[in-house]
C-alpha cells in the first residue's frame, strides 16, 4: 500500500498537484483530443460510418435473452497488491454468488457458477477514476494495475472479449493525463480486457433504450465546450424516455453542505444535455471516496435517481461517519432543491469510528515520517542552541547571576519548577535569530494549512464559511505550538541526561551523536503520537485513515440489464481481503496467483431494481 505520510511522497504529490492544476489550467488535454478525432457535421454522416462509431460504441445488439447484459463498476484502484488484485479476480470470475441479506459466500473460482443465484461477469468493465496511486507513471500503471489485472484474467476465448472503458480521477490528471491516454485510448489489451475509447470521455449505447455515460471533469474544472459538443451529438441518437448511467470521477453531491456549488458541474450536464434529449437520468457512478454510499430521491426504487459511490477498488479505506443522512440538490431546472436519503454506507458508521482510532498506530505504520519529524525537531534544537551561543553568555540568570554559554548548559541544571526561565531563555535565543523565527512558522504555517476539520459534523461550520477558516488557524496554530513547545521540552529533557545524568560535554561529538539518534528516536515516536491525536477529535478524517492504509472493505458494483429492460444493481462488498500465492504453472486462461484462502464476498444491501424505459 501506498504510505502516504512518507516524506518524500507527501513532497511528489505535493508537487505533481500543484503542477497539474497550474498546466492544466493552460493545457487541456481534452481540447487535443477533440481535436484528434473530429466528429463534426455528425448530423449529416451515415449512422455506420467511422466518425459516428467513435462517437457512439454500441451494445444495443449484445447480450442474450436468457442472461440479459452485465456491467461491472470499479473505482480507485491501483494501490497495494493483494487489495487490488483480490478485486481483480473477483471481477475477472466467470460468476459470483449473490449471498442472502447479512450472510457472506466463500468464492473459490470453481464453483460460483453453479449457485443458485448468481451474476456473471461484465460484458463490460467500467473503472471510474483513479486507476493508480500514488502517481500515473508508467512504471505504476503497469505495477499497480495493468500487472494485477492481467494475473487475474490473463487471456480469453471470449468472442468477443469483455471490453474496458475508463474515466480519469485526479491521480490520472497528475502527468496532463499522459500516461491515462497511452493505456486506456488506444485500443490496448489489459489482460482478457481491451480497451475501447479513443478519448478520456465515452458514450455506450446499451440494450433496452438504456445509456451510459462517461465524463471527464479534469481536476474538478468545469467541462469543456468540446465534450459538451460531444456529449450533444449523442444525445440527438438518443428517444425521448431513454435511461441513462452517468459515471464521473467524483461525488460531487456529498460536498454540497460544505460547498452549494460543488453539484454545479454535473447539474449542468443534466441541464444542457441530458434534459433537452427528454431523457432520465437513472443512476450516477462515482468513486473518489474509499467508501460505498448510495442516496436515493426520496421515495426512488424502480424510478427516481439514485447516487451511488463506490471507490473500494484496492485503495486505502475512508470511513463513512461523515456522510449527511439527506442532501439536497438543485433540480437541472432550477426548481426547489431535491431531497436525497441516504439509504446504505459500507463500513457501518460505528466500524468506521473504530477503525478511526488505529490512527493512534501512527509511529508504527508510519515510521519514515517519524523519524521525518524526529529530524525536524533535532534541526529546530541546532538553530535555537546556535543562537543561544551568541545571546546567552551576554545576560546573567537567575539569583546566582551567573552566566551560561548556551541554551542546553543552561536547561541541564533547571528543574521542573523553573520553567519560566527555560521559557525565558528560549525566547532570548528565538528573537535574535531569524533563523529561528522562520522556522517556527512555517511549522505553524504548515500545519494550518494540513488542519482539515470534519465541517460536516458541525451544522455551524457548514453555515459559516468564515467560523470553519477560524476553526481551521486556531486547531493548526495550537498544533504547531505544540509541536514546538515538544521540541523545546525534548531539548530540555535530553540536555539533563546527556550533560549530568551522563556527564558529557555540549559539545563533545559523543553527545551530538547522541543527542541527534534520541530526538529522531524518542521525539519522533512522541511528536507522531501527538500528530495522531490530532487525527481523532474532528480534524483530518482523510488523513486518520489514509496513515493507516487499510486494506478492508473493499468494493465494487455489478450491473445488470434484464430481457425485460430492467435495472439491477448488486453492490459487492469484501470485508478483509486475503494473501495470494502465485502459480507458475497455471494454464493461459487462469489466474496467476491462488488464494491461500477463498475470499468472502456480501451484498452490502439488497439488489436494488430500475424499471425499464417506457415503451416508444
Amino acid at each position: 500500500m501506498v504510505r502516504w505520510l512518507s516524506p518524500g511522497q507527501l513532497t511528489s504529490t505535493a508537487i505533481r498537484a500543484l503542477l497539474s492544476g497550474i498546466f492544466g489550467s493552460y493545457a487541456d488535454r481534452r481540447e487535443v483530443q477533440a481535436a484528434l478525432h473530429q466528429t463534426d457535421r455528425m448530423d449529416e454522416l451515415d449512422p455506420n460510418c467511422a466518425p459516428l462509431r467513435d462517437l457512439i460504441h454500441r451494445y444495443d445488439d449484445r447480450g442474450d435473452p436468457e442472461h440479459g447484459f452485465w456491467i461491472d463498476f470499479v473505482a480507485d484502484l491501483g494501490d497495494g497488491f493483494d487489495p487490488t488484485y483480490t478485486v481483480a479476480w473477483l471481477l475477472a470470475q466467470p460468476s459470483l454468488p449473490v449471498p442472502a441479506a447479512g450472510a457472506t459466500a466463500a468464492v473459490d473460482g470453481s464453483g460460483a457458477g453453479a449457485s443458485k443465484r448468481h451474476t456473471r461477469r461484465g460484458h463490460i468493465l467500467i473503472m471510474g477514476g483513479d486507476q493508480v496511486y500514488p502517481t500515473p507513471s508508467r512504471d505504476e500503471y503497469t505495477n499497480r494495475l495493468a500487472g494485477p489485472y492481467e494475473a487475474a484474467l490473463p487471456w480469453t476465448t471470449e468472442k468477443p472479449p469483455p471490453h474496458l472503458y475508463a474515466i480519469p480521477g485526479n491521480h490520472d490528471w497528475y502527468d496532463g493525463l499522459t500516461a491515462f491516454l497511452r493505456l486506456f485510448c488506444q485500443r490496448r489489451w489489459i489482460g482478457g480486457w481491451k480497451t475501447q475509447q479513443h478519448r478520456s470521455y465515452f458514450a455506450l449505447q446499451l440494450p433496452h433504450r438504456w445509456w451510459l455515460l462517461g465524463i471527464d471533469a479534469q481536476l474538478e474544472a468545469d467541462i469543456d465546450q468540446p465534450q459538451r459538443d460531444y456529449f450533444c451529438r449523442v444525445a440527438r441518437q438518443m428517444r425521448p424516455g431513454d435511461r441513462v448511467i452517468l459515471c464521473t470521477a467524483a461525488p460531487a453531491w456529498v460536498h454540497t453542505e460544505a460547498d452549494p456549488a460543488a453539484f454545479d458541474n454535473l447539474a449542468f450536464f443534466e441541464r444542457t444535455v441530458l434534459e433537452p434529449a427528454g431523457v432520465e437520468l437513472a443512476v450516477t457512478l462515482t468513486g473518489d471516496l474509499h467508501h460505498y454510499s448510495r442516496y436515493a430521491a426520496d421515495g426512488a426504487q424502480g424510478g427516481g435517481h439514485h447516487k451511488i459511490t463506490a471507490g473500494g477498488g484496492g485503495a486505502y479505506l475512508v470511513g463513512t461517519r461523515l456522510l449527511p443522512d439527506t442532501l439536497r440538490l438543485r433540480s437541472p431546472a432550477g426548481d426547489d432543491p431535491e431531497p436525497y436519503i441516504r439509504k446504505a454506507q459500507y463500513p457501518s458508521a460505528r466500524t468506521s469510528l473504530g477503525l478511526r482510532w488505529g490512527a493512534l498506530l501512527l509511529a508504527v505504520k508510519n515510521p519514515s515520517f517519524a523519524l521525518f519529524l524526529g529530524l525536524m525537531y533535532a534541526l529546530f534544537a541546532w538553530f535555537l542552541q546556535s543562537s543561544s551561543k551568541l545571546f546567552m553568555p551576554l545576560r546573567e540568570w537567575g539569583p546566582e547571576q551567573r552566566r551560561y554559554p548556551d541554551f542546553m548548559t543552561f536547561a541541564s541544571v533547571r528543574g521542573p519548577d523553573q520553567w519560566r526561565d527555560v521559557l525565558d531563555a528560549v525566547w532570548l535565543a528565538t528573537a535574535h535569530s531569524p533563523l529561528v523565527v522562520t522556522f517556527s512558522l512555517l511549522v505553524i504555517g504548515g500545519l494550518i494549512a494540513f488542519c482539515a476539520p470534519d465541517v460536516e459534523r458541525s451544522r455551524l461550520l457548514l453555515k459559516s464559511r468564515r467560523l470553519r477558516t477560524g476553526v481551521r488557524g486556531g486547531a493548526g496554530l495550537v498544533h504547531g505550538l505544540l509541536h514546538l513547545a515538544l521540541a523545546v521540552g525534548m531539548i530540555w529533557l535530553l540536555s539533563w541526561l546527556n550533560l549530568v545524568v551522563a556527564g558529557l560535554r555540549v559539545d563533545d561529538p559523543a553527545q551530538v551523536g547522541m543527542f541527534l539518534l534520541e530526538m529522531a528516536l524518542v521525539g519522533g515516536i512522541l511528536g507522531a503520537l501527538l500528530m495522531s491525536l490530532f487525527l481523532l477529535p474532528g480534524i483530518n478524517y482523510n488523513e486518520a485513515f489514509s496513515a493507516q492504509h487499510l486494506e478492508g472493505y473493499k468494493n465494487f458494483v455489478r450491473l445488470h440489464v434484464g430481457a425485460d429492460g430492467t435495472l439491477t444493481v448488486y453492490p459487492y462488498g469484501v470485508d478483509r481481503v486475503v494473501p495470494w500465492r502465485f502459480r507458475p504453472n497455471a494454464p493461459p486462461e487462469a489466474p496467476w496467483f491462488t488464494p491461500v484462502r477463498a475470499p468472502m464476498v456480501r451484498l452490502i444491501e439488497d439488489p436494488i431494481t430500475l424499471a425499464a424505459a417506457p415503451a416508444p
